[in-house]
């Protein structure tokens, strides 16, 4: 079950991730049902690496918008920040 776990939240792409957690999930409910594990460590479990798949979708394209935004900026948007931290 750890294994899997650590496996889980090692992936990058969030195709792969929402393959296996399925895999994940049905494990910690096997545990559960032999009372290897509790049943609310099981759900923390599972409520964690859901969110966890979820937001890889969110940060991919989160690194597009914000590669899109620099691109823009130029050096000039640089130089004014620096001032203005300056000021304060």
């Amino acid at each position: 079950m750890r294994n899997a776990v650590r496996n889980l939240r090692a992936l990058k792409e969030k195709k792969e991730a929402d393959a296996q957690l399925p895999a994940v999930i049905s494990k910690l409910d096997k545990l559960v049902k032999s009372n290897q594990i509790h049943k609310n460590k099981a759900a923390n479990l599972k409520s964690k690496l859901t969110k966890f798949v979820n937001k890889l979708g969110e940060v991919v394209a989160e690194k597009a918008v914000k590669k899109a935004a620099t691109k823009g900026a130029g050096k000039s948007a640089g130089k004014g920040a620096v001032a203005a931290k300056k000021k304060k």
